[in-house]
């Protein structure tokens, strides 16, 4: 019963009490609509998906503003790797005027509603891949835990603890390529939350990484086993690193700023 109060709650605040009692109506007839919010400080419209985890990923950008950080200058270029619908690229080009976003979203539905949203914002590019070890093709996967957790894989990996089933394809992209594509030669951050693809991601990393100034990664251990290794092993030398709700966030000094104001050459998660 808690948990259904602060649902009500979240919805009540983000969309009002007459749309809440609409999008209630819906869910028990199990139904979804596509609503244009307007979030309070914030000069566009936004299309979610209720009810549906759009609403959590509102609660996670903009209400416990999960990518609040300070740095030490603005950042020029971002990736917003797992971009869902938009709202962090949204967050980043509020936060930072003038940075060039690009957001990368593997799933066709949240790509979709993405674009909707991103369209106001000429200075965010969206893309409609999924970052991989590999350039090609990868199958996207519904694991049953809404439209915030589709996973990525190739037809055989195992790797998985939630296979679920396959919705489509998508074109597979390494950060490599992807930095290439677009001519940047160099990443002020690169945000990730891509549901245990940084498994592959960080494997060929070597090729990347001393061009990316810092990172925000959430790792997704339990649903692929493997990630926290694979990124310790491919995220090696930064200058700082610390926890941040369920993200790392990785920086090299000089571009962001950690939490204590001081930078420790040690890792501060254990190897």
């Amino acid at each position: 019963m808690k948990k259904l109060n602060r649902k009500f709650r979240l919805y009540r605040q983000t969309i009002g009490l007459p749309a809440t009692l609409g999008v209630l109506k819906d869910w028990l007839r199990g139904k979804v609509r596509t609503h244009d919010v307007t979030l309070p400080g914030w000069p566009h419209p936004v299309a979610l998906r209720l009810p549906t985890s759009d609403i959590q990923v509102v609660k996670q950008v903009f209400n416990t503003e999960e990518y609040q950080f300070d740095t030490a200058e603005d950042p020029k270029v971002i990736i917003d790797a797992g971009a869902n619908i938009g709202l962090a690229a949204i967050w980043f080009t509020h936060r930072f005027p003038g940075v060039r976003v690009v957001a990368v979203e593997a799933e066709r539905s949240n790509f979709e509603v993405l674009e909707k949203n991103v369209a106001p914002y000429p200075n965010i590019t969206p893309i409609h891949a999924a970052l991989w070890d590999t350039d090609g093709s990868i199958e996207v996967r519904d694991v049953g835990v809404g439209h915030w957790g589709f996973m990525t894989g190739s037809a055989d990996d195992q790797n998985s603890a939630m296979d679920g089933h396959t919705v489509s394809e998508v074109e597979a992209i390494t950060v490599h390529t992807l930095m290439q594509r677009f001519d940047l030669n160099y990443v002020d951050l690169l945000k990730m939350d891509i549901e245990g693809a940084e498994l592959e991601v960080f494997r060929t990393s070597s090729n990347w990484l001393d061009r990316v100034g810092a990172m925000i990664v959430e790792l997704h251990e339990g649903m692929k086993p493997g990630c926290t290794d694979s990124f310790r092993r491919g995220s090696r030398g930064f200058d700082a690193e610390w926890m941040q709700g369920e993200n790392v966030y990785l920086t090299r000094d000089g571009v962001l700023v950690p939490p204590n104001r001081t930078f420790s050459h040690s890792r501060a998660l254990p190897a």
